[in-house]
């Protein structure tokens, strides 16, 4: 039995580095990796924090390199020498001369000189040089030799990805500065002057970035067909893609406020009716019969009138075929019955919605006592039944939505039950309530409901008395009946007030030009209003707060000043007679006088 030859390994400095590019030219790749210089660092490096730098721009200073990853290794390098092959060619069993007389050059030499920093000039290698050699290693099976030329301790590795280049060949600054400044020489960097001229320039030359990328580790997106998603082919020979593992969904429409037409039907991509089990069609009828009854409902008012398992797992299901939605507007987040359009006619106004968010976890506000209730009132997330309905007393937090005819605080109702109505309706806020009522009602109510949130109790109502004596209409004219001096109001008034100023829309008639209007007479405003109105026309009541607090400020010096005289007369009095008591008595009497 042969044994395997034994060769001793020599004590060589070698360093491998791979190459990510296919190598046609072995000077270019030697000048990519920084030349000569830079491999002999590499080979001679002490620690392994040495790395190598790639340039695909090796004569380009402002491109950016990719570096390598050092790799301890332990491979051995082999010498392989084999026959060289003169490459002549002739056809098999001719006895013909030989074509082609260019021979191959030895790949150890090139790994020799590799070893040495030596560039290899401009040769070039293919793919069918590789090929020769690897056909000479074949047919020349005993006659190649092999010499050890030592361990490769260290290997770099190109693993990342080069970052983008930006071409600044035709930006005249940039090689300026590569003229001038790059090359380090002083008599250079004296030529290179800057635009000083002021003024904005067409076509500016900017300076790229140091880098375009962060990422320098490619990532495995693992990109992959959805294997639900199938393709099909309907009876016209079209191919269309579908995803069979979609639900269909049956969503209620949601409108703008300023639609046109309200929706009348359902949409015709649900489902028939006929085709829904038996459970879905009969809460179906149950849902018809409370519309019915009444034509816009919030679904926490639905829940609460049919509070059943089946209600919970189903509703989502059943109310888009009873009604529609506004996005936004008086009517927001309710359900409405379809073909109902509560922007033409003013009875609808009693199912408007306010909205207010509350903290539900649990969290107490920091909110301060209003009227100083005694009787604190926990507030649970539970449902009674009523939780649609707020009484003034206590408030539940399964939802953020109420509506006017839910609300039966008796303050709020008394400002909301006004026949003081709009022409026509405000369908981006209002509603059919005037500016002015509506931002009471609303400023009023989350007042309420935020101290019996923070469990402080209910607030007297007596505290709401001047915003509740507000106008019903914030315009121009009336501004200045919302405005209260600290003469006039509390602090906590003043600024309660101003939330109402800041809530109020704008004081036209409305938005609506679309919508037909329903001919309401509009209530005269009362005569004290109308009085209260003119004044102010006449007078600003600032300019009434100063000259009220000036003629305060003058009558205080005044009676500072008289009382001052009659201690001065009193003194010259008791200096000319000291000794008479009746005279002090009434000097006394007189010093009260003045003093009351």
């Amino acid at each position: 039995m042969q044994s395997a030859p034994w060769y001793s390994v020599p004590t060589s400095i070698i360093a491998s580095v791979e190459h990510p590019f296919i190598v046609h030219n072995v000077a270019k790749a030697v000048d990519s990796l920084g030349g000569p210089v830079m491999l002999a660092k590499l080979v001679h490096a002490s620690t392994a924090e040495q790395k190598a730098f790639l340039s695909l721009h090796p004569y380009d200073r402002m491109s950016t390199s990719l570096s390598s990853g050092n790799v301890h290794t332990s491979s051995v390098l082999l010498h392989i020498t084999v026959p060289k092959r003169t490459g002549r060619k002739r056809k098999r069993g001719s006895v013909e001369g030989f074509d082609d007389a260019n021979g191959l050059r030895d790949g150890y030499l090139l790994s020799e000189n590799f070893a040495n920093g030596v560039s290899q000039g401009g040769a070039t290698f293919t793919a069918s040089h590789t090929d020769r050699l690897f056909r000479s290693l074949t047919d020349n099976a005993q006659k190649y030799a092999v010499e050890t030329v030592g361990v490769i301790d260290q290997t770099h590795r190109f693993r990342g990805m080069p970052d983008f280049v930006y071409s600044t060949a035709n930006n005249s600054f940039v090689q300026k500065a590569r003229d001038h400044i790059l090359p380090f020489d002083y008599e250079e960097s004296k030529k290179f002057v800057l635009n000083m001229d002021k003024g904005s320039r067409t076509n500016e030359e900017l300076i790229p970035p140091p880098f375009f990328s962060s990422l320098s580790l490619p990532f495995n997106y693992t990109y992959r067909q959805n294997p639900t998603v199938k393709q099909t082919v309907d009876i016209t020979g079209k191919v269309s893609t579908i995803n069979t593992a979609i639900n269909r969904r049956i969503v209620t429409e949601r409108v703008a406020f300023d639609i046109a037409t309200v929706p009348n039907a359902p949409s015709q991509t649900f489902p028939p009716v006929e085709t829904l089990d038996a459970d879905s069609r009969s809460l179906l009828t149950e849902l018809e019969c409370y519309m019915n009854e009444r034509p816009i409902w919030t679904r926490r008012a639905l829940t609460n009138r049919n509070d059943t398992h089946l209600w919970r797992t189903m509703s989502k299901t059943v109310i888009p075929y009873v009604g529609y939605m506004f996005r936004s507007g008086p009517w927001r987040e309710a359900i409405v019955k379809y073909g109902v359009d509560p922007r033409t006619d003013p009875q609808y106004r009693v199912f408007q919605t306010m909205t207010f968010q509350f903290d539900i976890r649990g969290k107490q506000h920091n909110v301060k006592s209003i009227s100083g209730s005694k009787e604190p009132r926990a507030i649970t997330s539970h449902t009674d039944g009523n939780s649609h309905i707020f009484n003034g007393m206590e408030m539940r937090t399964d939802g953020k939505v109420w509506q006017v005819c839910d609300i039966k605080d008796t303050l709020v109702q008394k400002i909301l039950a006004t026949t003081h109505l709009r022409k026509r309706c405000h369908i981006k806020a209002d509603g059919w309530f005037h500016n002015g009522t509506w931002a009471k009602a609303r400023t009023i109510t989350k007042l309420k409901m935020a101290q019996i949130h923070a469990g402080k109790g209910p607030p007297n109502d007596e505290v709401f008395a001047k915003m509740v004596a507000l106008p019903n209409i914030l315009s121009e004219d009336t501004k200045a009946l919302f405005m209260f001096s600290k003469d006039q109001a509390t602090s906590r008034e003043i600024e309660w007030i101003g939330h109402i100023r800041a809530s109020a829309s704008t004081p036209e008639p409305g938005t609506g030009a679309r919508i037909r209007p329903v001919d309401v007479e509009e209530p005269a405003m009362p005569e004290s209003e109308k009085l209260a109105v003119e004044r102010q026309k006449l007078f600003d009541p600032r300019v009434e707060t100063a000259l009220r607090n000036f003629q305060e400020s003058r009558l205080e010096d005044v009676e500072y000043e008289a009382d001052a005289i009659a201690r001065d007369d009193s003194d010259v009095d008791n200096l000319g007679s000291s000794n008479d008591e009746d005279d002090d008595g009434e000097d006394q009497e007189d010093n009260l006088e003045d003093d009351d």
